[in-house]
């Protein structure tokens, strides 16, 4: 399993969590930093920074625009690197 894999399968118990547990889904979206490690056992560097925001109807989606690779240049070639990447959607 890949890298983005495990993450994606980890994020699910996450939101499933979340989902079940208010207290926790309150405490993951003050301090995801905490809840990671703390209570999921995830180690990030101390300088990352976590929002997590909980998605109220399907009108309201959050999109995050990621930084661009340094080494292409070009549409098409990142629209090629691009098709390769994935999506991660949660709906109840």
């Amino acid at each position: 399993m890949s890298q983005q894999e495990e993450r994606q399968k980890h994020w699910a118990r996450i939101v499933a969590k979340a989902w079940a547990d208010e207290d926790y889904k309150k405490r993951l979206l003050a301090n995801p930093h905490d809840v990671f490690k703390n209570e999921e056992g995830l180690n990030y560097p101390p300088e990352a920074s976590f929002e997590v925001v909980e998605q109220k109807d399907d009108k309201h989606v959050v999109l995050v625009i990621p930084p661009p690779p340094p080494d292409e240049v070009g549409v098409e070639k990142l629209e090629s690197r691009l098709a390769d990447m994935q999506c991660c959607s949660c709906s109840g």
